[in-house]
C-alpha cells in the first residue's frame, strides 16, 4: 500500500494561482493523499476559489481537501499548523503559486527508500529527514517572471535556492544537500515533529532554519532534480526588489542566530573588501576607480552573456545583480541588528 501523504499548501493572497496549483495536485498520479491548505488572512478571493474545490471530485483518489482559516500568522506558523493537522506519514510542502508535476509525489518519496550504502548517495547519520526537488518556469508565466527565473537559476550556485546544475537534468539520481525550499519538499512527519516544525515569525527563510536544525540533528536531506515544481515568480521589479530585500535581512538574522553556515552569508563580507579596495583605488586615483568599477559592471554582464547567449537578457540580469547587490546587502545589514528570533 502507498503511505498516507499530507500536502500542506499556506496561501496568502493567492487568488490568481491557486487554481492552477489545485488543479495540478489532483491531478498527481499518486493514490493515498490528503491537501490541506492554510489561508493565512487572505483578502482577495483566494477563499473563494479554494472552496469551489471542496465539493469537485477527481475519480476514486483517496484524497480530501481541509481548509483552515487563520488571522495572518506567516507562513512558518501556518505550515505548522498545516502540519498539526496532517495524518500522513510524510508531510509535503508547496506554494500557491506552484504548479506540480503529475509524478511530484513518488519521485520524492523515492529518496526516503533508497539504500544508506550507496555510494552515490552519502548520507551519513540518524537518516533521511526530507527529499526536494526542481524548480521550473511555468510555460505562462509572464515575460518579466521568466526574466526573474531565468536570473535566479544563473546565480543559484551562490544562492543555492536553485540548483543551477541539476535543475535542467531530470534523470533519476538524487543528491545530498543542504537546503531544500518549502515550494519543493517532502518531510517524515514525525522527524519534522521531532526537529520542532518552523520557527515561528521568521519569513523568508523559515525553512533554511528550519534544514539547519535538521542537519544539527543528524539526519540528512537529498536533491532529486526528478521531483519537479512549476514556480511562478515576481512579476515586477518592485515586487522583486522587495523580496530581495527579505532576503538579504532573514540571512542577517540567522548568522546573528547561529554564526555563517551558508556561501551566500559571506558574500557581504566579499563586498566589504571589494569596496576597501575600491575606495583605496579612488584615493589614489579617480579615473582608475571608475575604470574599476566599469570593468565589474562589464565581467559581470559578459558572464551573464555567456551563460545565456543574449544581449538583452544579459543587459536584463545585470540590471537584476544591481539590485539585488544593493538591497541584499541592505537587509543583510538590517537583520544583524535585529535582535534574535
Amino acid at each position: 500500500m502507498q503511505p498516507q501523504i499530507s500536502i500542506i499548501i499556506a496561501v496568502k493572497n493567492g487568488e490568481k494561482t491557486i487554481r492552477k496549483c489545485l488543479n495540478s495536485v489532483f491531478a498527481l498520479d499518486y493514490q493515498n493523499f490528503e491537501v490541506i491548505i492554510v489561508n493565512d488572512g487572505s483578502t482577495d478571493g483566494t477563499k473563494e476559489v479554494i472552496s469551489s474545490f471542496k465539493i469537485r471530485k477527481y475519480g476514486n483518489k483517496e484524497a480530501s481537501l481541509t481548509v483552515i482559516d487563520i488571522p495572518g500568522l506567516g507562513p512558518a506558523e501556518a505550515r505548522n499548523i498545516g502540519v498539526k493537522q496532517a495524518k500522513g506519514e510524510y508531510i509535503a510542502l508547496t506554494d500557491a503559486d506552484c504548479i506540480v508535476d503529475a509524478r511530484w509525489l513518488n519521485e520524492l518519496l523515492k529518496g526516503f527508500k533508497i539504500e544508506h550504502n550507496q555510494p552515490w548517495v552519502p548520507v551519513q547519520g540518524a537518516g533521511i529527514a526530507g527529499v526536494g526537488g526542481a524548480q521550473l518556469i511555468p510555460d505562462d508565466e509572464s515575460k518579466f517572471g521568466k526574466t526573474i527565473g531565468g536570473f535566479m537559476k544563473v546565480i543559484g550556485f551562490v544562492t543555492d535556492y536553485i540548483k543551477p546544475k541539476y535543475a535542467d537534468n531530470l534523470k533519476n539520481y538524487m543528491k545530498k544537500t543542504d537546503h531544500n525550499p518549502t515550494c519543493n519538499v517532502m518531510y517524515k512527519k514525525e522527524i519534522f515533529d521531532k526537529v520542532g516544525g518552523f520557527l515561528s515569525g521568521m519569513w523568508p527563510g523559515e525553512d533554511v532554519e528550519f534544514d539547519y536544525r535538521v542537519r544539527k540533528a543528524g539526519f540528512a536531506l537529498l536533491y532529486n532534480p526528478g521531483a519537479v515544481v512549476y514556480h511562478y515568480r515576481a512579476d515586477n521589479l518592485e515586487k522583486f526588489k522587495k523580496m530581495m530585500l527579505s532576503y538579504g535581512r532573514v540571512q542577517g538574522e540567522l548568522v546573528k542566530k547561529y554564526g555563517f553556515f551558508r556561501k551566500i552569508q559571506y558574500v557581504p563580507l566579499i563586498l566589504v573588501f571589494a569596496l576597501l579596495i575600491e575606495l583605496l583605488i579612488a584615493f589614489l586615483s579617480i579615473k582608475i576607480g571608475i575604470v574599476f568599477i566599469l570593468s565589474a559592471v562589464i565581467l559581470t554582464s559578459m558572464y551573464f552573456f555567456a551563460r545565456s547567449r543574449n544581449l538583452i537578457i544579459a543587459y536584463k540580469y545585470t540590471v537584476l545583480m544591481f539590485w539585488t547587490v544593493l538591497l541584499w546587502n541592505y537587509g543583510f545589514l538590517k537583520g544583524l541588528g535585529k535582535p534574535n528570533v
